[in-house]
């Protein structure tokens, strides 16, 4: 049984759901290599062999919701450069309220992003299918889908590691709506009203999805 066989069986048999799966070839497999939404979402990552320490560190820091080490030496060697140069990232902001549109965009173009904003988790849906994001600010409570079923229909359609990274908008910080939040697949969470610190530290986490479909 090879690496691929096994990892589609430990997810067959769910036998550790919250575990994370990092491919690592030295055959020259790619993500590029494995067609099959199947064969994406059965790895989180992807990594070349012989596979230097640095590069091992930051895809296990990815994967743990920390932020990389060469990222964090970079951005603190530019304290002064906006984030979205130093660590580019396409964004999209789910929210139905529009003074918390206004203030999500307000905070994302301080660190010098312009997200797309849509007004509920319909829109999210058919903004993700339409083109590539790199993340998704989702709030939970939202009108036509919210935010939970469109995390969990973005998930099935997209596989890892194309799909965007997932943050959950809750106001709420109670362990029964973080459970829910990774039942439906999503990988962070911010509370609001949004702090630019935290978002900052969100987005640092953030790995953008060309750097995720290379090994």
């Amino acid at each position: 049984m090879n690496g691929l066989e096994l990892a589609r069986r430990v997810a067959e048999l769910k036998l550790a759901p919250d575990m994370r799966i990092v491919l690592c070839s030295g055959t020259g497999v790619t993500a590029k290599d494995l067609q099959s939404d199947e064969d994406l979402g059965a790895f989180d990552a992807f990594l070349a062999k012989p596979t230097r320490s640095d590069q091992m560190r930051d895809v296990v820091a990815r994967l743990l919701g920390a932020v990389p080490a060469s990222l964090a030496k970079k951005v603190a060697a530019n304290p002064d450069e906006p984030l979205a140069s130093q660590h580019p990232l396409r964004i999209l902001l789910a929210e139905d309220n529009p003074i918390n549109q206004k203030v999500g965009v307000a905070l994302l173009r301080r660190l010098g992003y312009q997200p797309d904003v849509v007004a509920n988790g319909l829109e999210a849906l058919e903004a993700v299918e339409r083109q590539p994001y790199d993340v998704v600010l989702m709030d939970l409570q939202m009108p036509e889908m919210d935010g939970l079923e469109a995390s969990r229909q973005i998930v099935q359609s997209l596989g890892a590691p194309r799909r965007p990274r997932l943050i959950a908008l809750t106001a709420n910080v109670f362990k029964s709506d973080q459970d829910a939040c990774r039942e439906a697949g999503m990988d962070a969470f911010l509370s609001k009203p949004l702090d630019l610190p935290k978002l900052r530290a969100a987005l640092l986490a953030s790995t953008p999805r060309s750097s995720r479909l290379v090994a």
